[in-house]
C-alpha cells in the first residue's frame, strides 16, 4: 500500500493549520523529492510563530523561537 511505502515528514506548528495551509505545504514539499511522503501535522505550543519541518535526520526550523534562540 502507498502508506506503507512512504517516508514520514512531520510538520509542527503552534496552532492547528487549516486544510488549505496543509495542502499548500504538502504540495510545496512534495516538489523537492521523488519519494512518496506521508505527512503528519503536530501542534507544538512551545513554538511562538511559524513552522518546523522534520524529515529523516533533518530539521528545517522556520519558527520565531529558533530566531530568538540564536541571540
Amino acid at each position: 500500500s502507498r502508506k506503507e511505502n512512504c517516508e514520514k515528514i512531520i510538520i509542527e506548528s503552534p496552532v492547528s493549520l487549516e486544510n488549505e495551509e496543509k495542502e499548500r505545504l504538502k504540495n510545496m514539499l512534495q516538489k523537492y523529492t521523488e519519494k512518496n511522503l506521508c505527512f503528519k501535522f503536530v501542534e507544538d505550543k512551545d513554538l511562538i510563530y511559524g513552522i518546523r519541518v522534520k524529515y529523516k535526520s533533518k530539521v528545517l526550523d522556520f519558527s520565531l523561537q529558533s530566531k530568538l534562540d540564536r541571540f
